[in-house]
């Protein structure tokens, strides 16, 4: 549903450095969504849902989710190494 109503919604850790003190950063949980105006109440109760009613006690599910972002991110420096190498 939420892919048939909005542009997706990605959940990560954003890194920030800081611009007085080059050895100073920041680590922030961000929520990145898009949506058409029509559907933007949809999308901001999706993700209030997702952030107050996940269960983060199933670890088994943790792991299996981790595995399959560790599997895409492998692939993706398989395919695209010069990719990643930039964005970091």
């Amino acid at each position: 549903e939420v892919n048939a109503r909005t542009g997706g919604i990605a959940y990560g850790i954003e890194v920030f450095d800081d611009a007085q003190d080059t050895d100073a950063f920041r680590a922030m949980f961000a929520v990145r969504g898009k949506a058409l105006y029509p559907e933007m109440e949809f999308m901001f109760s999706m993700i209030r849902e997702v952030l107050t009613t996940s269960k983060l006690d199933d670890t088994k599910r943790l792991y299996e989710i981790i595995a399959r972002v560790r599997s895409r991110a492998q692939a993706s420096l398989a395919s695209a190494g010069h990719s990643t190498a930039v964005l970091r």
